[in-house]
């Protein structure tokens, strides 16, 4: 059985692609970023394809490269909007250790369960409608 963790960071990550998409010069829409994110042009994305996008959001955020995303890099990054969590309460949903900070570790496991969720026929590489539909969300069952 799954567990579904709560990915309130990578979903942060998520939401403010548009604009670091723009300043890195990537493709903004999801079909524009499978295609540039399938390097062997396999239709489908590995978890490594899949992984660097993540990856290069977390560096830019790292703006003292140590490593590890603070609330004020998270903040400075996606600052929260009407009605949205901290960014200290986005990375305490993920943040293992609880010392306050995402390492490169904990951004990792995160990275790794979206995709793990995403992969709805669980064949270990997305294809564009899961890529595009984002992750499963849980719904209990009776």
């Amino acid at each position: 059985m799954t567990t579904f963790r709560p990915l309130a960071f990578t979903v942060a990550l998520c939401l403010a692609l548009p604009a670091w998409a723009q300043l890195q010069g990537l493709p903004e829409s999801r079909d524009e970023r499978f295609t540039a994110l399938d390097r062997d042009n396999s239709g489908a994305l590995s978890l490594e394809e899949y992984a660097a996008e993540a990856q290069g959001r977390f560096d830019a955020m790292d703006l003292d490269h140590n490593f590890r995303v603070t609330a004020e890099e998270l903040e400075a990054a996606e600052p929260q909007g009407d009605g949205q969590m901290s960014a200290a309460q986005r990375i305490a949903l993920d943040d293992d250790d609880e010392d306050g900070e995402l390492s490169a570790d904990e951004h990792t496991a995160v990275v790794e369960a979206m995709f793990e969720q995403a992969d709805a026929n669980d064949n270990e590489s997305l294809e564009p409608a899961e890529f595009k539909s984002g992750y499963r969300i849980p719904v209990p069952t009776p």
